[in-house]
C-alpha cells in the first residue's frame, strides 16, 4: 500500500472541503429553482424566464459558496426577492388586474415594489458592523433577479421598473455611508 505525503494528504483535505462547500452552496441556493418554473408557468416567457433564474441561481450559490457577507447577503436577498416577485404577480392576477395593464399602473407596481425591497436590504444592512455596502449591493442584486422573474408578466418595462426601484433606493444610501466613510 501506498503511503501518502502531506501535501497530497492537504491538498486532497482541501478538495473534499471546498466540494463540500459548493454542494452545500447548491443545495441552499435552491429557492431560485421554484421561482424560475412558477415564473416560466405563470409569464409565458420561457427564455427570459431560464435565463434570469439561471442567473439568479448561479449568483445565489456562487455568494453561498464564497461565505461571509456574501452568504448573508444571499439569503437577506432572497428572503426580499420572495416578497420583490409575489407582489407583482398578486397584483397582475388579483381583481385589480384590468386596472394593473396601465403603463403608469404597472410602472408604480414594480418600482414601488422594488423601492420596498431596497429600503427594506438598506434597513437590514444597518445592523451589520462591516461591509455594508457590500452587502446592500449582493442582496440587492439578488432581490432584484427574484423580483424580475415576477415582472416578466409586465415585460421589459416591469423588468426596468424593478431595477431602478432598487437602485434608486440602495444607491443614495451606499453613497451616503461612502462620503461619511
Amino acid at each position: 500500500m501506498a503511503t501518502t505525503g502531506p501535501d497530497e494528504l492537504r491538498q486532497r483535505a482541501r478538495r473534499a472541503y471546498e466540494w463540500g462547500r459548493l454542494r452545500h452552496s447548491l443545495v441552499n441556493a435552491w429557492p431560485a429553482l421554484p421561482l424560475t418554473a412558477l415564473s416560466c408557468w405563470l409569464c409565458h416567457e420561457t427564455g427570459l424566464s431560464v435565463a434570469i433564474g439561471a442567473a439568479l441561481f448561479a449568483l445565489t450559490a456562487g455568494l453561498l459558496w464564497h461565505g461571509r457577507i456574501a452568504t448573508r447577503a444571499a439569503r437577506a436577498g432572497l428572503k426580499a426577492g420572495m416578497v420583490a416577485f409575489a407582489v407583482p404577480v398578486a397584483a397582475f392576477h388579483s381583481y385589480f388586474a384590468p386596472h394593473c395593464c396601465t403603463l403608469t399602473d404597472m410602472l408604480i407596481v414594480n418600482a414601488g415594489c422594488g423601492l420596498g425591497v431596497g429600503i427594506l436590504l438598506s434597513v437590514e444592512s444597518t445592523h451589520l458592523q462591516a461591509q455594508r455596502n457590500v452587502f446592500l449591493l449582493f442582496a440587492s442584486v439578488v432581490a432584484a433577479l427574484c423580483g424580475m422573474l415576477g415582472c416578466i408578466l409586465f415585460g421589459p418595462m416591469g423588468l426596468a421598473g424593478m431595477a431602478a426601484g432598487v437602485v434608486l433606493s440602495t444607491a443614495p444610501i451606499a453613497i451616503y455611508r461612502r462620503a461619511m466613510a
